[in-house]
């Protein structure tokens, strides 16, 4: 399950960023997070949109086939790596909250049998399969280390949070992955 269109009831775990460019509108659009080619014309588009976005502000986006959709809009950095350090507690069917950085409030995972509760400030309360999820929010932290390190890596200041997710929270993450049997819970 890449981060692709999902199938009817799949539940796929994306990312878009911010476009902060044209000052000229209200509200920035998210610019969906590009596929796996780095030398295609979706990764191209994000040249010059990075530099602009200083706080890299983003939206975390969970869908469960077309009918339910949540939109975690704060610093990608900081929401990913949170959702990375959360897969354990999740693997062990944990309540699990994770604190805005850029705003006030919280995001909230419950277990609920084969499903995953999601509610919280600024989010709509929807139920997404677990099954789904879990492995939805590894593969998200996957291709979001892949973005960092394609558009920033030479920046000292993103050099630390590219090692801290590759080396730390990533493999953590992965490890609960593989010890989880998803049809225990």
């Amino acid at each position: 399950m890449s981060g692709g269109t999902a199938e009817p009831g799949e539940v796929s775990v994306t990312f878009c960023y911010n476009d902060y460019r044209d000052l000229e509108v209200d509200e920035a659009p998210c610019v969906p997070a590009p596929g796996s080619d780095p030398g295609s014309d979706d990764w191209s588009a994000f040249e010059g949109l990075v530099a602009e976005n200083e706080e890299d502000m983003g939206d975390v986006v969970i869908r469960q086939g077309d009918d339910v959709e949540v939109r975690v809009e704060d610093s990608l950095i900081a929401t990913i790596t949170n959702l990375l350090i959360a897969v354990p507690d999740l693997v062990d069917r944990r309540h699990v909250v994770i604190p805005a950085f850029q705003t006030y409030g919280y995001l909230r995972m419950d277990p609920e049998a084969s499903d995953q509760l999601i509610s919280g400030d600024h989010v709509p309360t929807v139920r997404v399969k677990r099954v789904g999820l879990i492995p939805g929010i590894v593969d998200l932290g996957e291709r979001f280390c892949d973005f960092l390190e394609h558009f920033v890596a030479e920046r000292d200041d993103y050099a630390a949070i590219i090692e801290d997710l590759r080396d730390d929270k990533l493999p953590t993450a992965q490890a609960a992955l593989q010890r989880w049997d998803p049809h225990s819970g």
